[in-house]
């Protein structure tokens, strides 16, 4: 599977976004601080 530049910049504010959800709350679940 081959990701290309225009698919990954089109993506990038979604993955962002969800990255400010998901780090947070795994990063609780994991135990870091």
């Amino acid at each position: 599977m081959r990701i290309s530049p225009p698919q990954l910049t089109s993506k990038l504010p979604g993955v962002s976004s969800l990255l400010k959800v998901v780090y947070p709350c795994l990063r609780d679940l994991s135990g870091l601080d």
